[in-house]
């Protein structure tokens, strides 16, 4: 495995965190204000925030493999649907679901190829398992997250991330949706904690630790 600096471990693994934080509190926003949008992306980066610090650094870790390989594989399942069902709904596209499942996917297959890291130290510095991810399928998922990232950050559709489906079908036939997330219609605090740049940031930077920590197994 290619070894980093043990200062950048920390970095992502304190990054991993923050997002994971961030998560629970929209969340926690959505709950209290009655505005659930895109729930299901906040769960998604709430776990994967967690599982990943924990690969990174291997004392903030807890808790079976299997649990967590469980855990992604049944959001995996979610967002494969929601992905057909958003196809349904606004005609053939690429819906913002499937990176979402392309991330599980990705976070199931690090937690099948990479057993317990050694005793405080980085999981990338740990004991691989026996087997390892096909460095071509690890390559292709690494590429796909940075071009998410990519994609999100250039997007002139902020929020794109979370509610992409209903943002641009919005914007395409210039009809409002009670369904869509409309930063103009929320709160002075809303306006603030739930801001589509945010959320997009927060998902650009989760693909990012993903893709190293995928470079990494390699």
């Amino acid at each position: 495995m290619t070894t980093s600096p043990a200062w950048l471990y920390y970095a992502f693994g304190v990054a991993m965190i923050v997002v994971a934080a961030y998560g629970v509190v929209l969340l926690t926003l959505g709950l209290v204000c009655r505005r659930p949008y895109g729930w299901d992306v906040d769960v998604a980066h709430t776990f994967m925030g967690v599982a990943m610090s924990g690969m990174f650094v291997s004392s903030w870790a807890f808790g079976p493999s299997a649990a967590w390989e469980l855990v992604f594989a049944g959001i995996a399942a979610w967002f494969l649907v929601r992905s057909m069902r958003s196809i349904q709904r606004f005609g053939f596209h690429v819906p913002h679901e499937w990176i979402h499942a392309v991330m599980s996917v990705a976070m199931v297959l690090m937690l099948l190829f990479v057993v317990a890291p050694v005793a405080g130290r980085s999981m990338s510095m740990g004991v691989a398992s026996t087997t390892r991810i096909e460095p071509g399928l690890t390559l292709v998922l690494a590429f796909l997250l940075l071009g998410s990232a990519v994609f999100t950050l250039a997007s002139p559709v902020k929020g794109i991330s979370h509610h992409a489906s209903r943002l641009q079908f919005a914007v395409v036939s210039g009809t409002a949706q009670s369904d869509v997330a409309d930063p103009v219609a929320l709160s002075g605090t809303e306006r603030v904690i739930a801001a589509p740049m945010l959320e997009d940031v927060s998902h650009v930077v989760m693909c990012f630790a993903m893709a190293f920590m995928l470079i990494l197994m390699n």
